[in-house]
């Protein structure tokens, strides 16, 4: 029997199917005076394809908080969070053994209200404001495409969530 680490720690027989592994994220927007509703993508470390800010589950933090504290390392923003996801998306990890993860994203919609010159991870990612449509068509993974666009629909004539 072959086994393997996932993402977890945890050791899981490599023969079977892996389990989805959560992960929280952060639909980062703005309202700007000329362009309307903005979306915030950064690029992802390796590959520099275009993301949400996301994570694994950290200790102490609820989901939306730990969305949260992924926009502020990964994007270098803060605002007010949101405890009600926007949605979810699926994608597969490839870790740096080159194992694939299966893993399923829950997103917290954040409005920003501020921006860092200089974050954590400002040197492994850039980070870009897109309509809702570009952000649809920059990235590449289509479950997250379906997700904004959706997201589009919900939020056309609102500017954003309810209650942010």
């Amino acid at each position: 029997m072959r086994r393997a680490f996932v993402a977890s720690g945890q050791l899981h027989d490599a023969s079977e199917p892996q389990p989805v592994v959560e992960q929280y994220g952060a639909l980062a927007w703005r309202r700007s005076p000329t362009k309307g509703l903005r979306i915030l993508l950064v690029t992802s470390r390796e590959r520099k394809l275009w993301i949400v800010p996301k994570g694994w589950p950290i200790a102490g933090y609820c989901p939306h908080r730990t969305a949260a504290r992924e926009a502020l390392e990964e994007a270098g923003v803060f605002g007010a969070v949101s405890s009600k996801p926007c949605g979810s998306y699926s994608y597969t990890k490839v870790l740096a053994d080159e194992q694939a993860v299966p893993c399923r994203v829950t997103v917290y919609p954040l409005r920003v209200k501020a921006t860092l010159v200089d974050w954590s991870e400002s040197k492994q990612r850039r980070r870009r404001w897109f309509s809702l449509a570009e952000a649809t068509d920059a990235v590449s993974e289509p479950s997250l495409a379906r997700l904004l666009s959706k997201v589009a629909v919900e939020w056309s004539g609102e500017g954003g969530p309810h209650g942010l």
